[in-house]
């Protein structure tokens, strides 16, 4: 995955990211969640979550 975009809002960060199918895919966690993780817009990262922690929207 890639980093694609990031925003600030109040104590939340959303993380968008890019799979190589092309899919995206949004983290929101907090600041200090976010801290240590590479956020540069490009840079690649692996990302992983538990199953019961994953949501899906559908697109409207």
């Amino acid at each position: 995955m890639r980093v694609i975009g990031e925003e600030f809002v109040g104590a939340m960060a959303t993380l968008d990211l890019e799979t190589a199918q092309g899919r995206e895919i949004r983290v929101q966690k907090g600041h200090e969640d976010l801290a240590d993780l590479p956020r540069e817009i490009g840079q690649h990262l692996f990302a992983w979550w538990a199953p019961e922690d994953g949501h899906l929207v559908a697109k409207a």
